[in-house]
């Protein structure tokens, strides 16, 4: 976990990345236990200094922005979505954190426009998330 931690430092050190997903979740005290870390960016490029990135285009969930990448860090994984704008965000100490209502809203929205691409088993873990959200509010 340490070696997350010193990862999340150094991209809290960059303007134009914000935590969302499970390290929002993780850093704002909702989840226990940080898998992957997941950010939002406007440009790849921000990140090139941080390691290499696997560049992805993802077409599966439409109304999303196909555009993802990825830096792997020794067994550490950093799940990069690039977005035409940062999410809304709150300061949680020193990081920007993806706000509670904004998880959510996007979670409703990919239920509503994408339902019939999600397995039972997505389907069932995205009602689990905005439930577990909501009941944060």
């Amino acid at each position: 976990m340490n070696d997350k931690l010193k990862i999340i430092d150094q991209l809290t050190k960059i303007e134009d990345v914000v935590f969302v997903g499970g390290t929002s979740e993780y850093l704002q005290g909702i989840k226990n236990t940080l898998r992957d870390i997941d950010v939002v960016v406007t440009d790849l490029t921000t990140l090139l200094h941080i390691g290499w990135i696997f560049k992805i285009e993802d077409y599966s969930i439409p109304g999303l922005n196909p555009n993802r990448g990825h830096i792997r860090r020794g067994d550490i994984v950093i799940d990069i979505f690039v977005a035409d704008n940062l999410p809304e965000y709150i300061k949680v100490g020193k990081h920007k954190c993806q706000t509670v209502q904004s998880m959510i809203a996007l979670k409703e929205r990919t239920l509503e426009k994408n339902r019939h691409l999600l397995t039972v088993g997505n389907l069932e873990k995205v009602k689990q998330s905005i439930e577990r959200l909501k009941n944060t509010l």
